[in-house]
């Protein structure tokens, strides 16, 4: 792979990431996690090794309004826990 090939790469997974980050409305809740750096670069690295990039745009095209991320994402986990998260920040106190 040249240097090319790679930056082009990983601009194409950034911009995958970050629509992903967008499109779950996660982006706000992630920065202002603790270790928060740490959290994004293992976040990114996953994504960069992903072997479904096509699949994740055609998603990210698809999907209007989801729920989660879809299930092929290498890093839904942590997207839910981040979703979970807000879920209980929002409910009302019971």
């Amino acid at each position: 792979m040249s240097t090319f090939d790679y930056f082009s790469r990983l601009t194409q997974r950034a911009d995958l990431m970050d629509g992903m980050m967008n499109k779950l409305k996660v982006v706000d809740e992630m920065k202002s996690m603790p270790g928060h750096a740490g959290v994004l670069r293992r976040a990114a690295n996953r994504c960069l090794t992903c072997n479904q990039p096509d699949a994740c745009q055609q998603w990210l095209l698809d999907e209007p309004n989801p729920d989660e991320a879809p299930g092929f994402c290498r890093n839904h986990d942590l997207f839910e826990r981040v979703t979970s998260k807000l879920d209980i920040e929002k409910s009302p106190d019971v």
